[in-house]
Formats: C-alpha cells, sequence, structure tokens
C-alpha cells in the first residue's frame, strides 16, 4: 500500500509502514500510467508497476479508481496539472443481427462517456464481420465509421471502412482502420495521424460516447441476414482532459 500524508508544504509517502520519500508539494518527480483497472507510479525515479488503486490512500482515503489517483495527485502536488503519460485503453462491443440491419439509422455505443470535462478520443478500430449464418440485402455502399452524436448534430472520427462485401457475403471478415478523419481535416507528423476535430462552441464533444454508424454514405437499413450473424467492433481510445 502507498499512502500520501499531507504534512504542511510537504507530502510524507509511505510504501506500506516504511517511509519513502518526504517531497514539497510543488515537486513534479511523479509520472503515471494509467490502464484500465490498474496504475503505474514513477516517484523519484522509482517505479511502482500495476499498483490497485484501491490501495493507494491520500490522507487516510482509498482510491476509488485510477482517475480518483490521478485527481488526488494534482490536488496534492500543484505543478502536476499537466503531467503523467496514460496507456491506450479499448472497449469491444458484439453487435446483433438486429443492431447490423439497423446501423445506417441506428448508431450504437461502443465506448462510454467519461463524465464531464473529458473526452474519450479514438485512435484505432477493428470490426470483425461474421456473417455465416445469411448474407444482407440492400447494402450498396455500406460502412462503418466512428462517430460522436450529439443534440448539436454528428461528428464523424474515422476513415470510412467500406462493408458492402463483408455484409453481401457469408464469410467470416476483419477490418481494420485509424482514426484520422475529421470534418476539418487531419494532419500526419512522422507517420502518426493527429485528428484536428475542432474543440468549440457550438459544438464541443465534452462527454460523449463513441458509437459506430453505418450512416455514412446515406445507405437505408439492410435487409436479410441471420439471427446468428455478429459484428465484433473494438476501439482503442485515449481520455483528454478538456
Amino acid at each position: 500500500m502507498l499512502y500520501f500524508i499531507t504534512e504542511g508544504n510537504n507530502v510524507r509517502i509511505k510504501d506500506g509502514e516504511n517511509d519513502f520519500r518526504v517531497l514539497h508539494n510543488t515537486s513534479n518527480c511523479i509520472n503515471w500510467t494509467v490502464y484500465e483497472t490498474k496504475i503505474d507510479l514513477s516517484i523519484d525515479e522509482v517505479t511502482f508497476d500495476a499498483i490497485d488503486p484501491t490501495t493507494i490512500y491520500f490522507d487516510g482515503v482509498s482510491s476509488a479508481n485510477a482517475a480518483a489517483v490521478v485527481t488526488s495527485l494534482k490536488a496534492m502536488f500543484s505543478n502536476l496539472g499537466g503531467g503523467g503519460t496514460q496507456t491506450i485503453q479499448s472497449a469491444t462491443v458484439t453487435l446483433t443481427d438486429a443492431q447490423i440491419k439497423a446501423l445506417p439509422s441506428t448508431a450504437v455505443e461502443i465506448v462510454a462517456a467519461q463524465g464531464s470535462g473529458k473526452v474519450a478520443l479514438p485512435i484505432y478500430f477493428s470490426v470483425y464481420i461474421d456473417t455465416s449464418g445469411g448474407s444482407y440485402s440492400g447494402v450498396t455502399n455500406a460502412s462503418a465509421i466512428l462517430i460522436y452524436e450529439s443534440l448539436s448534430g454528428v461528428k464523424y472520427l474515422s476513415s470510412v471502412l467500406p462493408t458492402e462485401s463483408a455484409l453481401s457475403g457469408t464469410l467470416k471478415t476483419f477490418n481494420f482502420s485509424n482514426c484520422p478523419f475529421s470534418e476539418q481535416g487531419f494532419a500526419v507528423y512522422s507517420g502518426i495521424n493527429i485528428n484536428t476535430l475542432s474543440i468549440q462552441q457550438p459544438y464541443e464533444p465534452d462527454n460523449l460516447a463513441i458509437k459506430i454508424s453505418g450512416s455514412y454514405n446515406g445507405t437505408s437499413n439492410y435487409t436479410g441476414g441471420n439471427a446468428a450473424n455478429t459484428m465484433k467492433v473494438t476501439v482503442y481510445y485515449i481520455v483528454v482532459d478538456l
């Protein structure tokens, strides 16, 4: 267990029952890597790997999750406001036959909204389509694309994955794409695609889910298919604080 204890302008850090460090509350020698359920901490160049967040205490209070650890660290150490790193997270949802057919009109949530002041930013996604139970009809120009969907409309987040051939056959098909697309375009730096979706009023992706849609090419809902068909969608993403 790690304990962070406020002592005036200093913070005493204990590793179990043993004193580890005493740092001034302006110290910036702490970094972190956030996983879905664990957190790595680097304190004064000493690493603590894959820690259960609930075993990290701040002034006697156990942390509920990794995000709570980061929040407490930033509150306790004033110079850590922009510090830290984070590992890519992932979310997977398997769509049913009914959801596949309705994709052009009804997007399906893959990554949940992350809370006020946070944006789930996709960087890569894959689609595994199993139509071995039966092919679909009405799939001309069918596609899959990631979106934000809010009262102000739809914003596209990824490249378009053509799915016409997969849906019209009776095969198992795996497709994947990175996420450079936005309505303002994208930039490429050293081979890394960087989304440049504008965060400004009246549209702001604060606390919005990432969804998959089949509506980019204006296709109507599909017909046919089979109850055994599935579409497994995996999105890799990071969470950005606004």
